[in-house]
């Protein structure tokens, strides 16, 4: 399984999971082979062993962009909540109009009413 960045940290977490549990059963396997068989680099892997949160990419650019902490980006994201950059505050999903892919990472930077 490969992380993408529209996954979310329940998807993180389970395959965290999976990862530390199969690599405490075949000890004897070195890392790029243990990296191997989930579809993951072996750096990629070594982040989602260690103790940290293994937050999606979108997340920690939002939190550097925004300046602000992490969790509350990633708490926000979880419950379906953009940032608007007009209005500085977080909104649902659904009032930020749709790009051409519809997809939640194709919606435009602003919320309805700021255009």
């Amino acid at each position: 399984m490969i992380i993408k960045n529209h996954e979310t940290m329940a998807d993180l977490k389970a395959l965290r999971a999976r990862v530390r549990k199969y690599k405490e059963m075949n000890t004897d396997l070195p890392k790029y082979k243990i990296a191997k068989r989930f579809g993951l680099s072996p750096a990629r892997m070594d982040q989602l062993l260690r103790d940290d949160p293994p937050y999606p990419s979108r997340y920690k650019q939002a939190a550097a962009r925004l300046n602000i902490d992490i969790e509350i980006v990633a708490k926000n994201y979880e419950e379906g909540k953009r940032h608007c950059g007009f209005c500085n505050r977080w909104d649902d999903l659904s009032q930020f109009g749709l790009y051409s892919s519809a997809t939640p990472k194709h919606r435009a930077a602003r919320c309805r009413g700021k255009y």
